[in-house]
Formats: C-alpha cells, structure tokens, sequence
C-alpha cells in the first residue's frame, strides 16, 4: 500500500486494504458508508494521473451503484466517469482481456 493510501486510511475506523501486484486494492469494511468517504478521498486526492481515467468499482447490485454515485456527489460535488460492474461481470472482462 503507498504513502497516500495510507493516510486516506487514517480517521475511518473499519476500514482495511489489501494491493495486489498488478495495480488492483481491494477495500474491506463492514459499513458500506465507511467506503463510500474512502472513494470519495481516493478520487479527491487523485487516485489516477488523468483526472478523466473512470474509476471502477465491483458492486453487488445495481441499486449500489445509484447509491454510490449519490455518496460521491455528496462529498465531491458531482460524480461522473464511475465505471460499476457486479464482481461476475468484472471477472469475465479480465477473462475476455486474457483470451485477446
């Protein structure tokens, strides 16, 4: 995990992480409201170089998504260029990446 990482970390109890090597951090919490102030400081601080990169996030249901984005207004001020997949979804699309 790096430095800023870290710190967005700091002040939200029930939150812990887990990086991969290929540039993939899975975020765990048993308060989904907990997460959603998580990815609002990630994408506020500048998670991507380009600040037009879409930012990804596994979901299990399609009413999450309408939530999250509405999570995201309410701390950034708006909320665009989310991509949200159910995890089922985001498997195939490695899978379809793997077999090009």
């Amino acid at each position: 995990m790096d430095g800023s990482t870290l710190q967005d970390l700091q002040g939200i109890s029930g939150v812990s992480s887990e990086k991969t090597e290929h540039n993939f951090t899975v975020y765990h919490s048993n308060r989904i409201e907990r997460l959603a102030v998580l990815a609002a400081k990630l994408i506020k601080n500048g998670i991507s170089s380009n600040p037009l990169d879409p930012v990804e996030f596994l979901i299990p249901n399609p009413g999450m998504e309408q939530w999250l984005n509405l999570k995201l207004a309410e701390n950034l001020g708006i909320s665009m260029r989310n991509v949200c997949s159910s995890p089922a979804d985001f498997v195939m699309r490695l899978f379809a990446k793997i077999d090009a």
